[in-house]
């Protein structure tokens, strides 16, 4: 019937129990990887974060470069 779809007799019946048990093939809502919220205090924290790794990355090779040329 769709000899295109490769589809494995374990699939189909994982299909159809879903079907049976749902009545429809949508997915599940709540399921898979939780959303990231976009707001701006996220995105303002999270830049906080960066410009502080920045900083002390940025402290700590100048500190190295000094202390290197120092001896």
């Amino acid at each position: 019937m769709f000899p295109n779809k490769n589809w494995t007799l374990g699939g189909l019946k994982t299909l159809l129990r879903k079907i049976d048990a749902t009545d429809s093939v949508e997915r599940r809502s709540g399921g898979g990887r939780p959303r990231t919220i976009h707001v701006p205090d996220v995105i303002a924290n999270v830049q906080l974060i960066l410009n502080c790794c920045l900083e002390a990355t940025h402290d700590i090779c100048k500190r190295l470069w000094l202390y290197k040329n120092a001896h």
